[in-house]
């Protein structure tokens, strides 16, 4: 049974570095528009722009992010960490960066979600995994200098799974244009910066334990909703209505006062 578990174990682990490319000479950097090193993914609400070099280590562990509808999505090649017989895993860290994430039509962006949504992981006797995922938006208007959002979510087990891996999942948003997000909500978010962090640990406590947990996939979303048009607008367009009546009125009143006879019916006398 031991030696069935480490050739799991070197399975999952000779696949992902099998699946990923040798040097980034070879890699896919950019699944959208790149110019110089500027990649942009352009959606119908929603244009997503990286810089190659700023996140290639990131490329390198994650691929390349890809379009999919109005959702963007990472396939990683096989971010994994084990641990075995009391020696710990190191911890894997692998963050992304999204220079800008723009809205297209005038919208607020009101929430970006992301979600890690193809994970596994096994603990045999006694052991821990866990994962966590971060998310921090800053605005680029640089009108809202202090427009700076964040929020982590964490996964953790140290229930034995026995020998079958189990499936786990993490999903974390943030929601700029909430008066209540921490520290300090946006007055607009139509051009944003993004960067998410995850993160995965694997400890085992005794001889003959083992803990492993992979990431197989994360998705990124942002929704918009309609930028409401401030209350002096709504008092200007009321004052020039306004103005147009009286207008109407005037006009009216001094066409009447030239002709008289206006409206006026001729009379017929009666023989």
């Amino acid at each position: 049974m031991k030696i069935m578990r480490r050739i799991f174990v070197v399975l999952f682990v000779v696949g992902g570095l099998l699946s990923m490319p040798a040097n980034a000479t070879f890699m896919t950097l950019c699944h959208g528009t790149l110019i110089g090193k500027t990649c942009t993914l352009d959606g119908a609400d929603i244009k997503w722009v990286y810089d190659t070099d700023t996140v290639l280590g990131s490329l390198m562990v994650l691929g390349a992010p890809i379009l999919d509808g109005e959702s963007i999505r990472f396939q990683p090649y096989g971010t994994f960490v084990v641990s075995e017989n009391g020696l710990n895993g190191p911890t894997v860290t692998t963050s992304f960066a999204f220079d800008q994430v723009i809205s297209k039509r005038g919208k607020n962006i009101d929430q970006i979600s992301a979600q890690i949504n193809l994970g596994q992981y096994s603990i045999f006797n006694a052991g821990e995994v866990t994962s966590s995922l971060a998310l921090s938006v800053m605005n680029n208007n640089p009108a809202d200098p202090m427009g700076l959002i964040q929020n982590t979510t964490a996964f953790g087990s140290s229930i034995s799974t026995g020998s079958s891996p189990i499936n786990w999942a993490l999903v974390n948003s943030v929601s700029p244009t909430d008066t209540t997000s921490t520290p300090h909500p946006f007055a607009d978010a139509l051009d944003l910066k993004l960067v998410f962090t995850t993160t995965l640990t694997a400890s085992t406590i005794t001889a003959g334990s083992q803990a492993w947990i992979q990431n197989d996939g994360i998705q990124l979303d942002a929704s918009t909703t309609v930028v409401p048009l401030p209350a002096s607008f709504w008092l200007l367009s009321s004052v020039l209505s306004c103005l147009l009546w009286v207008c109407h009125r005037v006009q009216r009143t001094n066409a009447e006062q030239v002709n008289p006879m206006i409206d006026q019916r001729v009379r017929v006398p009666a023989f």
